[in-house]
C-alpha cells in the first residue's frame, strides 16, 4: 500500500478499533451522507470465443439486464 497521509492513517487506526457492528453503521452513514453505495460491482462475464456461442452469450446478457 502506498504512503498514507497522517489524517487518513489516523482515521484508519480509529476504524481498526471499531466492532463489526460499528463498521456497518459507519458504512451506512457514509453511503447516506455521500449518496453512494459500497455494494460490490459485478464483474462482466467473459464472452465465449467466436460464432453462435458469442451470440448466445450476448442474448443471455441482454436478457439479464
Amino acid at each position: 500500500m502506498s504512503e498514507l497521509s497522517k489524517e487518513v492513517q489516523s482515521m484508519l487506526d480509529g476504524i481498526k478499533k471499531l466492532t463489526v457492528v460499528q463498521v456497518v453503521e459507519l458504512v451506512k452513514a457514509m453511503e447516506d451522507e455521500f449518496s453512494v453505495s459500497a455494494a460490490a460491482m459485478a464483474a462482466p462475464a467473459a464472452a465465449p470465443v467466436g460464432g453462435a456461442g458469442g451470440e448466445a452469450a450476448e442474448e443471455k446478457l441482454n436478457s439479464t439486464l
